[in-house]
């Protein structure tokens, strides 16, 4: 069964007074791509973040760059929220 990952990035908003550094520049890769289901598969992003923050299905968050999870049969997001400091 071939399985398709959409993986996306989001960036959080700053509030208007506070000086805005440029967004993250942030690439995310995942291993394998490809398999049966449920498909074990490390995501992993990088890039000038300071920090990494994935949300998962049923509300479920982890933090930091690589994150391990299972992909079921059908689509399933995860997505990776990144911040950069200044």
């Amino acid at each position: 069964m071939r399985r398709v990952l959409a993986v996306a990035v989001a960036f959080a908003a700053m509030p208007a007074q506070a000086s805005v550094a440029a967004a993250p520049s942030v690439t995310v890769t995942a291993a394998p791509v490809v398999g049966a289901a449920p498909l074990a598969t490390t995501l992993t992003a990088s890039g000038n973040a300071a920090s990494y923050r994935w949300e998962l299905p049923g509300g479920a968050t982890a933090a930091g760059p690589t994150l391990t999870t299972s992909f079921p049969a059908g689509r399933a997001d995860r997505r990776c929220s990144s911040w950069r400091s200044g």
